[in-house]
């Protein structure tokens, strides 16, 4: 199902859950951590397609169905970054140590300021390990073989101009 989450500051992160009902099972939750600035999680739904337990995705503050503070905000500092994180865990029931992380770009980043060091070397464990690299062949295998698995246009939705990558990394204006 898909939902908001309120924040402190009363924005609403936008997030999905592929597969609620298995939230609780035995697979750990994959929760899923988006590139940016400003591209919306669609680009990773083919995620969905790890079926043995629930994903979860959300459009970081700024981002495709969430929605947007003020550009001089403080709202989009690395703090509060990890901050909403935490929010959209609180908000789908996931524990600190009940999910895996998958972070692409910024995500990752995201994803290693979330955990701390602390978090690393429980993450590193030699059981730990091993189910990682598991899932990390998994979702390597699913996106080699997923029909039209690449970087697609996203649009903001329900916004003005749309940006879209060109290639090369760079934004440019679409109106």
């Amino acid at each position: 199902g898909t939902g908001h989450v309120r924040l402190a500051s009363g924005h609403k992160l936008w997030y999905k859950v592929a597969r609620p009902e298995l939230l609780e099972a035995a697979a750990a939750p994959l929760v899923v951590l988006h590139g940016g600035p400003q591209v919306p999680s669609d680009y990773l739904f083919d995620l969905e397609q790890v079926d043995d337990r629930a994903v979860v995705f959300y459009d970081q503050l700024g981002c495709g169905r969430s929605d947007e503070a003020a550009a001089d905000s403080d709202s989009y500092s690395v703090e509060a970054s990890v901050r909403d994180l935490r929010a959209v865990l609180r908000a789908v029931g996931l524990s600190e140590h009940s999910y895996h992380l998958y972070g692409q770009s910024w995500g990752g980043l995201l994803a290693f300021l979330h955990l701390g060091l602390r978090g690393l070397a429980v993450a590193l464990g030699l059981r730990g390990l091993r189910r990682l690299v598991r899932l990390a062949l998994c979702v390597l295998f699913l996106l080699a073989v997923a029909p039209g698995c690449r970087l697609r246009r996203h649009h903001r939705r329900g916004r003005g101009g749309a940006r879209e990558h060109n290639g090369g990394g760079h934004r440019r204006e679409r109106h």
